[in-house]
């Protein structure tokens, strides 16, 4: 799953990229470089793509941040400061 999220956070931060005239062109493999360009354009001038990066982002630092589960006595709780 991280793959995916570091995927999207890819392709998502290649679109903010265009979308800030960062990069001068967009490649669309399907329709063309023009009606790629007039679609990322409906938005001017904020980037929605900057969404997806924010979004994908995230997740990419959700998942890779999550603790592995538990198995058998390796997850104890922490003892309280009370029984010490």
């Amino acid at each position: 799953m991280p793959a995916l999220a570091a995927l999207g956070l890819a392709i998502a931060g290649y679109l903010t990229l265009v979308q800030l005239d960062v990069l001068a062109h967009v490649w669309d493999p399907l329709f063309g470089a023009g009606s790629s360009r007039a679609v990322l354009d409906l938005t001017h001038p904020v980037p929605d793509a900057a969404a997806g990066t924010v979004a994908y982002a995230a997740e990419l630092v959700l998942l890779l941040g999550r603790r592995a589960p538990c198995s058998g006595s390796s997850c104890s709780p922490a003892p309280s400061p009370a029984s010490r």
